[in-house]
């Protein structure tokens, strides 16, 4: 907002010299030649004149409060000031991909949905394990004892103890069942509460989706509105210029030059606000679809500038 205040101010700055040029130049004609130049003529001069000096010190007043606004929230002390790196509101250099892509960025970068993903899963783990419950748990263990003493006779008896000279070991098989009651109730609220967020996955996706389809095409659209703007701001200012031009070498009438620089005044404030738009709608697109452009190109994901 900052850039386009500045650029407006300058844009009504220059429309008010131009102007005021313009009006110095009719008085001289209308003494010079007091039919070559009316007094509505003059007047409709003045108008513009004094118009764009009431618009100039407008748009001062909202870059000064957006100035100390910015001010404010860089916490800078009294007497401590900043200066912009860049001193012309300029569009963001973007080569867009497709929209299939911007979906399936988004539905890989959004953190929200990454949260929902990681919710689903764990759900799911939540149920497998109770559904676990049902099966019994089988197991296989097994025991092995030796001993050997050299200095002992070994015995041969079976009715005697021997605890110095053995070998014997066995393995076994078991298994253990749960003998919960509750388990049909606690499987069916972990089924229920991953249908829950199974359910609310598909809304967040539709709507996600949407909005990035929203997003993008509304980065189409003021993509295209800022050329149509870009080429009346060039013919509006080769109007302008061409009207002044022939208004000073006595050719032209003040009239034409008062329409002509309206038109580029307009036509030059709209594309400003174009430029403000389409940056706004890029930075709206990459927030839904949770990209970050860079410099100029497309997605970072691809390596290109954005």
């Amino acid at each position: 907002m900052l850039l386009l205040n500045e650029d407006l101010y300058r844009l009504v700055e220059d429309t008010e010299k131009e102007l005021g040029k313009a009006v110095r130049k009719a008085e001289e004609l209308m003494e010079e030649d007091p039919g070559k130049m009316t007094q509505q003529d003059i007047l409709k001069l003045r108008y513009g004149y004094n118009r764009a000096g009431g618009k100039r010190m407008e748009i001062d007043k909202a870059r000064r409060l957006i100035h100390s606004a910015l001010r404010g929230l860089l916490y800078f002390q009294e007497g401590e000031d900043f200066e912009l790196k860049e001193k012309q509101l300029k569009p963001v250099n973007v080569a867009l991909d497709g929209l299939e892509t911007y979906k399936k960025m988004a539905e890989q970068r959004r953190p929200e949905w990454k949260q929902l993903q990681a919710g689903i899963q764990a759900k799911e783990a939540e149920l497998l394990a109770e559904k676990r419950q049902y099966y019994p748990d089988i197991f296989a263990s097994g025991i092995l004892l030796y001993a050997t003493a050299p200095n002992r006779d070994k015995q041969e008896n079976p009715f005697l103890l021997e605890e110095f000279n053995y070998f014997w070991g066995g393995a076994y098989l078991g298994w253990r069942m749960a003998l919960d009651f509750g388990m049909p109730k606690k499987v069916a609220e972990k089924r229920a509460e991953l249908l829950a967020l199974q359910h609310q996955q598909r809304e967040a996706s539709t709507g996600m989706l949407l909005e990035v389809e929203k997003a993008y095409l509304d980065v189409v659209e003021k993509q295209k509105s800022l050329k149509f703007a870009r080429e009346a701001r060039k013919n509006g200012r080769a109007l302008s210029a061409l009207s002044a031009a022939s208004f000073y070498l006595g050719l032209g009438e003040a009239k034409e030059v008062f329409e002509a620089f309206q038109m580029y005044t307009e036509g030059a404030a709209e594309y400003y606000i174009a430029i403000k738009d389409f940056n706004m709608a890029v930075a709206e697109l990459a927030r839904v679809t949770g990209v970050r452009f860079i410099e100029s190109g497309g997605p970072e994901e691809r390596g290109q500038d954005g």
